[in-house]
């Protein structure tokens, strides 16, 4: 034990689609010109990008990983706030 609570490292996304890249949830499709998955340069345009287009699926996938994360913030944020309250009354 080294004396202070050392938090697991979060699990890597996806940029693109969100999906957690250790648990094969990425649905992104191999860059044919960089060969890489899920970098959203790669979804650019003409500058900077490889001319990618964005599919459907993970247009939905982002768009539900998205609302379950704004989700756990506002749950997150109601907790806080609840505990904020009970420690005010307690300071009193």
């Amino acid at each position: 034990m080294n004396g202070y609570y050392d938090p697991p490292e979060p699990d890597p996304i996806c940029w693109v689609c969100f999906g957690n890249v250790d648990h094969d949830r990425c649905i992104c499709p191999e860059c044919p010109t960089c060969g890489v998955h899920g970098d959203p340069s790669c979804y650019v345009g003409k500058d900077a990008g490889h001319w990618l287009v964005l599919s459907d699926a993970q247009k939905e996938q982002a768009a539900a990983i998205q609302a379950d994360w704004d989700e756990s913030c506002r749950r997150e944020a109601e907790w806080i706030e609840k505990t904020q309250e009970s420690w005010e009354i307690l300071e009193k």
